[in-house]
């Protein structure tokens, strides 16, 4: 099936996407980062800052890992592997100095192309918390076609709420170590829709993203990632 080119463009957080200038001039040109998510599951895909590769052949799980840049406004283009002539979705950046940035490349359930940017605010050097946030890229209806919302509980406690379709949570602190997680919908909260088979492990002074993908009401599509920022 051919891949039609799409632009969209999503702000996510003030000053990111799109920004009216072309560097960050308020404090001196330092490194910042950024780093691309696939959560799209059809192929593999090259991702392209301005005329840099960030990674190639990446597909469903996979990223690009941190890249440094000068902090300016860049153009990121996604390319299905090996074949750079057609652009399949492209957006701009503007990267902070000092900022690590992660973008998501995910599909939603009408099959258009998404980017989703999000700051990343690591570098937390606790020795005694680490930090955890959640994505949902989960495109999800319920009967009455009403757009899922999602509540995110840790150690039977609501921990993240109302998370919608694009939504990314704040970071909230975790003691370390083995804590579990189940998911349910805000509109019912008794029924599980997740609940992870193993539990999952903070770490003091790192920083991790569960990222929410697939149809949230088949078991065998909807799927729960974990990245880990530093």
């Amino acid at each position: 099936m051919t891949v039609k080119k799409l632009i969209v463009l999503l702000v996510v957080i003030a000053g990111i996407w799109a920004c009216n200038k072309d560097s960050d001039s308020s404090i001196p040109d330092t490194a910042s980062y950024i780093n691309v998510y696939i959560a799209n599951p059809e192929a593999s895909y090259d991702a392209v800052l301005d005329t840099a590769t960030l990674g190639t052949g990446l597909s469903l799980g996979e990223y690009s890992g941190y890249k440094s840049f000068t902090a300016k406004r860049y153009n990121l283009y996604i390319f299905a592997t090996g074949n750079r002539t057609d652009t399949l979705i492209q957006g701009q950046i503007s990267l902070r100095n000092n900022h690590h940035y992660t973008v998501f490349f995910e599909k939603n359930h009408n099959g258009v192309l998404q980017l989703l940017a999000t700051d990343d605010k690591i570098g937390a050097d606790s020795k005694t918390s680490g930090y955890l946030r959640v994505v949902n890229l989960s495109d999800t209806y319920l009967s009455t076609g009403a757009a899922m919302v999602l509540d995110f509980d840790v150690d039977s406690t609501r921990t993240y709420t109302n998370i919608g379709y694009l939504g990314v949570s704040v970071f909230r602190e975790l003691t370390p170590g083995a804590h579990k997680l189940d998911i349910r919908s805000v509109s019912d909260s008794v029924s599980r829709l997740y609940t992870n088979p193993e539990d999952f492990v903070i770490e003091a002074g790192k920083t991790y993203s569960f990222i929410a993908y697939g149809n949230a009401l088949k078991p065998d599509s909807f799927t729960i990632a974990t990245f880990q920022h530093n």
